[in-house]
């Protein structure tokens, strides 16, 4: 027999659990993703242009000289570029001209030097479109460059006068001489040394190489004009920048350069 202190509480737990909400299990229901199908893009090979080294099979040395008046006692042997052409420089650029009133009355001095490179193709190979030639690029080291005012030696014929580069404040090269790309506009290989070779200036030569005195232009588009046959092969020239006989003034600047190469960087 239940308490009766008792039966009323029981009662009264009875209705509350009622009136409680009742929890049910409810599945954690998430929406299947569709699956990403990526293409399957096959990886192109990247394929490093090769190169291909172009030397010249001639070059040829320009030498025009005006001279107004030549005493019997004096000797065209002086000055930067018959010193630099007396030591058997490969390549030279530049002018030099000189008012003297005790030997010359005036003379002017020019040097053109022609490089000329043969086959510029790679042996065997005609390349099919202008895409597969990436770049061209002309290279040449400069060895000496003066005036009359940086030589450190005499100019006798014996012994001629050199000159020292001119570096700047990091070491790097300059070319004081201002010279300049000239391109043929015939074939001048048979024309007199004495003469100056006929061409289209096509831009000026870079001032600053490497500390080493390495230069480069880019000659990509004229490579190509040779290659695809667009304009005929005649070579460079090499010239300085200040060619007019003058008769009122004395200067003069020469560059000696060698190493002169094409390197092309080409894909098949």
């Amino acid at each position: 027999m239940l308490n009766p202190v008792l039966f009323p509480l029981l009662l009264l737990s009875l209705a509350t659990t009622a009136m409680l909400p009742v929890e049910r299990a409810v599945a954690d229901i998430k929406p299947i993703s569709t699956p990403i199908i990526r293409p399957n893009v096959p990886k192109i090979p990247v394929t490093l242009p090769k190169r291909l080294r172009v030397n010249p099979t001639e070059t040829k040395i320009f030498d025009r000289f005006h001279l107004k008046r030549l005493p019997q006692d004096c000797l065209a042997t002086s000055g930067t570029g018959a010193s630099a052409m007396l030591r058997g420089a490969p390549v030279v650029y530049g002018w030099q001209h000189w008012t003297d009133e005790k030997c010359y009355e005036w003379y002017s001095h020019v040097m053109r030097t022609l490089i000329y490179f043969g086959d510029i193709q790679p042996a065997g190979q005609i390349f099919p479109t202008d895409l597969n030639i990436v770049k061209a690029t002309l290279f040449y080291t400069l060895r000496e460059n003066g005036t009359q005012h940086t030589a450190y030696t005499g100019v006798d014929p014996g012994q001629p006068e050199k000159f020292e580069l001119t570096r700047l404040k990091d070491g790097r090269v300059t070319d004081i001489c201002s010279g300049q790309l000239v391109i043929p506009t015939s074939d001048v290989r048979s024309l007199p040394q004495d003469t100056l070779p006929p061409g289209t200036k096509r831009e000026l030569l870079p001032n600053v190489g490497t500390q080493k005195g390495v230069f480069r232009v880019d000659i990509t588009d004229l490579y190509k004009d040779w290659h695809f046959r667009r304009t005929p092969h005649h070579g460079i020239i090499l010239a300085g920048s200040f060619e007019t006989d003058v008769v009122d003034r004395a200067t003069q600047c020469t560059s000696v350069i060698d190493n002169v190469y094409i390197n092309v960087e080409y894909q098949d």
